[in-house]
């Protein structure tokens, strides 16, 4: 599953916004651009989406260990 794909669904990117405390419209846009690497490891932990899905280009980074 994709972040666009479960911001699809009703509700989810208002209770991920509350979750991480940021705005509705900041989870929004990670949907259509990239998902600051900062704010990647929390997103994967309240999202269930693995942080290599969310964030491919850094997958070598996962491998390594250095980021969830």
């Amino acid at each position: 599953m994709t972040l666009a794909n479960l911001l699809s669904k009703r509700g989810t990117a208002a209770r991920i916004a509350q979750q991480m405390g940021v705005a509705h419209s900041t989870v929004m846009r990670w949907s259509s651009r990239r998902v600051p690497a900062s704010r990647l490891a929390e997103l994967a932990r309240v999202t269930g989406i693995p942080a290599t899905k969310l964030r491919p280009d850094l997958a070598s980074a996962f491998r390594r260990g250095r980021a969830a």
